[in-house]
């Protein structure tokens, strides 16, 4: 089976250095509906909707062929993970899905 094609502001999450063993973006986003109640009848009148954020997990190893390698590795990813606001794209059933994105977490 062939590896999903990952790419953060046009960085590869996948690479020999990179492999992401897990990815998690296929929940939908939460939801909430703004209905302001009627003063003078019965219902309510529907204002807005806002959609929460949605969090996407990305799980996997940083390989290196030597400790300082490793760590240059993951400096390497940290700086390019810590752009705001990129595009995260993911190739997902013969196409590829776009989000714009920023980190939340990095463990």
């Amino acid at each position: 089976m062939a590896r999903v094609v990952i790419t953060y502001d046009n960085v590869s999450l996948q690479t020999n250095t990179i492999v992401c063993q897990e990815i998690v973006h296929e929940s939908i986003s939460g939801k909430e509906l703004n209905i302001q109640k009627l003063a003078l009848d019965e219902g309510a009148q529907f204002v807005d909707i806002t959609f929460s954020p949605k969090t996407i997990v990305l799980r996997g190893m940083i390989k290196g062929t030597s400790q300082s390698d490793l760590e240059a590795n993951i400096d390497t990813l940290k700086a390019v993970i810590n752009r705001n606001e990129k595009n995260l794209d993911i190739s997902y059933a013969g196409g590829t899905r776009r989000y714009v994105a920023h980190m939340g977490r990095f463990t």
